[in-house]
């Protein structure tokens, strides 16, 4: 689907070209019992910065739709209490996405709860430090290799 909306917005204003993947929060950790499901959201939101990195006249983002009771969710017993967002919630935010730009977002993971006005107003650090993204984060390794963003 993304190599096919690529090729339709070549003549596209560069504001409008916003690829918004639903992820998911378990991509972070390792919640029991969601193995497959976890690797596949981690993935998709690897996939969404390589998406980025590879097409910079776009924007990529990884999306957490929140906790919206669905039947998935209330077959997670540890889940199910915490199941109170709204597929409105999720919607909004994906049209907020994709209105304007939102570029200092591309190739990141954020989540439908998190306040929007203070991710924008926050766009430079989240820029500079290479925030809200995936990935191995340490101080160990070759000198001169560079991990994140620190030089070793």
């Amino acid at each position: 689907m993304s190599q096919a909306f690529l090729k339709a917005i070549r003549d596209a204003p560069s504001a409008t070209r916003t690829i918004i993947n639903v992820t998911s929060t378990a991509a972070q950790g390792t919640p029991p019992g969601t193995s497959s499901y976890s690797s596949a959201k981690l993935a998709l939101s690897k996939f969404t910065a390589y998406l980025a990195q590879e097409n910079p006249e776009i924007t990529a983002i990884s999306l957490h739709p929140g906790l919206v009771p669905t039947d998935m969710g209330h077959s997670v017993p540890y889940i199910a209490p915490f199941l109170h967002d709204t597929p409105e919630l999720s919607g909004g935010t994906a049209v907020w996405l994709a209105a304007g730009d939102k570029k200092f977002l591309t190739g990141r993971f954020i989540t439908v709860n998190w306040d929007m006005e203070e991710l924008e107003s926050r766009k430079d650090e989240i820029k500079d430090g290479n925030l809200l993204t995936f990935g191995l984060k340490g101080i160990f390794g070759i000198p001169g290799v560079v991990i994140e963003g620190r030089k070793q």
